[in-house]
């Protein structure tokens, strides 16, 4: 003990900026450890009551007060959108730690009266015989900059994306998107400009592609880029896909649900909600899946 007492009035100052940068470094090392990945998932499949006469944005808003509700667990989770490799129903999914699974029930019940909160298996999209590609989302420019929102835009900016899950076809194709989500550190709100001012989240977005083919798994990746182009506009941030480089490390994280710092976007709850909600009920995609009528 005497022997350190030494060395740090010796060295002074510098020693002990240097043993701060190491309980720093230590510290946000233990933070990501925590965000990786949740000791265990819930897979919870949502289906909603196909409403009428309801406003749009009213219901893109319902998805943003679930996306801060589940952040405020400050735990890792995963907004999902498949069609499993056999069949054609839109299903949509929610991703959380088992100890979440309780309060997330309740307050999807709670913004969807008469909706259906489903504990299931994993599920998968992809066909053993065919060919499967994984695709991420990212920013063009830096995260600080906004992309256009669907608030901004007075339309539904999801439904693009979506439209793509309803021509997969019947059997030997699947298709899903993945969302994973978590608080953003503090160097990211710092860095996040106008954003910093509402809640946001940091975000890996994913897409992974089953198909029968080369060319059909091409082809829904090029259309499922044409989608995101809504989301571009004059002084506005836009988003484009990009193919993971290890085909095998992306698609373990897809199937593990494990983040990647790589491909890392930030997103506001705002701009979150127009890449990826609860279907509404104005959406005129075929093949959602939503509570029978019989059951609400």
């Amino acid at each position: 003990m005497e022997q350190i007492l030494v060395i740090m009035i010796s060295f002074g100052a510098p020693l002990l900026t240097v043993l701060a940068i190491v309980f720093l470094f230590i510290a946000i090392k233990a933070v990501r450890k925590q965000f990786s990945k949740p000791s265990s998932w819930q897979v919870l499949k949502i289906l909603l009551p196909p409403e009428d006469n309801k406003d749009l944005l009213s219901e893109i808003r319902l998805s943003m007060q679930l996306f801060n509700f589940l952040a405020s667990f400050k735990q890792l989770f995963s907004l999902e959108t498949a069609v499993h490799n056999v069949g054609e129903e839109i299903s949509f999914y929610i991703a959380v730690p088992k100890n979440l699974v309780d309060s997330i029930d309740k307050k999807v019940r709670d913004l969807w009266p008469g909706s259906s909160v489903q504990k299931t298996e994993n599920y998968t999209i992809f066909n053993e015989d065919g060919i499967s590609k994984l695709i991420y989302i990212k920013q063009k420019d830096n995260y600080s900059i906004p992309i256009q929102t669907a608030v901004e835009s007075g339309h539904d900016t999801f439904l693009p994306i979506l439209n793509n899950f309803s021509k997969v076809e019947l059997v030997g194709e699947g298709l899903a998107m993945q969302i994973l989500a978590k608080p953003v550190s503090i160097f990211e709100k710092k860095s996040a400009g106008s954003k910093k001012s509402k809640p946001i989240l940091s975000i890996n977005a994913r897409l992974a592609i089953s198909a029968m083919s080369p060319y059909r798994a091409e082809e829904l990746a090029h259309d499922l880029n044409a989608a995101f182009s809504s989301f571009s506009a004059p002084e506005r941030n836009s988003l484009r896909v990009a193919e993971s480089r290890n085909q095998k490390e992306a698609f373990l994280n897809f199937i593990d649900r494990k983040f990647d710092n790589s491909q890392t976007m930030i997103l506001t709850d705002e701009e979150l909600a127009s890449i990826w909600h609860l279907p509404s009920s104005s959406s005129e995609i075929p093949k959602i899946k939503w509570v029978p009528k019989r059951q609400f």
